[in-house]
C-alpha cells in the first residue's frame, strides 16, 4: 500500500497532506503507522484513520478527519477538526 509520511507524531487540524489514492498507510515521525482510507462524511471528503499506538504507547482511537481539497492540486488536502469514534 502507498505510504504518506507525516513529519509529526500525530495528525492535527490544519495539517496538509498529499494523498496517493483512496487507501494508504500513514507513517508518523516516531515510526508508528496507521492504515487510512479516503471516504466521505455528510457528502464531504474525509480520511478514516484506523486505531493505532504511538511508539510512546499512546492509544489513538479510530478517527475520521474531514478534509478540504486544494484548489490547485486534487491530491493535496487540509485536515479539519477530528471526529473520534465513541465505540
Amino acid at each position: 500500500m502507498p505510504e504518506v509520511v507525516v513529519a509529526y507524531t500525530h495528525l492535527f487540524p490544519g495539517l496538509e497532506l498529499d494523498l496517493p489514492g483512496d487507501r494508504f498507510d500513514l507513517v508518523f515521525a516516531d515510526g508508528s503507522e496507521a492504515a487510512a482510507t479516503l471516504t466521505e462524511t455528510g457528502g464531504d471528503p474525509a480520511i478514516l484513520v484506523d486505531a493505532y499506538r504511538t511508539q510512546a504507547g499512546t492509544e489513538i482511537a479510530e478517527t475520521l478527519w474531514p478534509v478540504r481539497r486544494s484548489a490547485n492540486d486534487e491530491r493535496r488536502v487540509k485536515l479539519g477538526k477530528a471526529l473520534r469514534s465513541t465505540s
